[in-house]
């Protein structure tokens, strides 16, 4: 395992916390929220949360993404391969049942609203670079680099206050 996975983590869940608190109110004013991520009866479902839009009667789901560092791109995965199987798994990208990606940009103090289907839409469009790193030993991750100025063009967004 990544030794600095469990601090990953941690920020992880912290900006998960954050987001219920601070960013679902702007950008999903009329949903109640119930965060699911951990929770075995949603496993599988690829989303942190489970929003239900009271006026519409219409249920979300919304996975939470951060990137902490600034490349100028935004690191979309794909899949996974682990070296000693050659067992090819994919990512949330296509794995993900959520209606909307939010993506944390920690250093560009921005939040991407990603709508799920428009982005793999997107993506089988568009030609981005896909690289590889490894994830944890023995598993090496497959990511599209997708620039911030066109993904802040294709999708909604809004600004981390300070």
């Amino acid at each position: 395992m990544n030794p600095k996975f469990k601090e990953f983590l941690a920020y992880g869940e912290a900006l998960e916390e954050a987001s219920e608190q601070f960013l679902f109110p702007k950008l999903f004013p009329l949903c109640d929220a119930l965060r699911i991520g951990g929770e075995t009866l949603w496993r599988g479902f690829g989303a942190d949360y489970l929003l239900y839009d009271k006026r519409r009667g219409r249920a979300l789901l919304v996975e939470i993404k951060a990137d902490f560092k600034d490349t100028g791109n935004i690191a979309i995965e794909t899949y996974s391969v682990d070296r000693q199987t050659a067992h090819r798994s994919y990512s949330w990208l296509y794995s993900s049942k959520a209606d909307y990606i939010l993506y944390i940009g920690v250093q560009q103090r921005r939040v991407l609203v990603l709508d799920t289907a428009k982005l793999r839409g997107l993506l089988t469009e568009q030609k981005f670079p896909l690289k590889s790193t490894q994830l944890n030993p023995g598993y090496v991750g497959y990511f599209y680099l997708v620039p911030w100025e066109w993904a802040l063009m294709e999708f909604p967004s809004i600004s981390i206050p300070e």
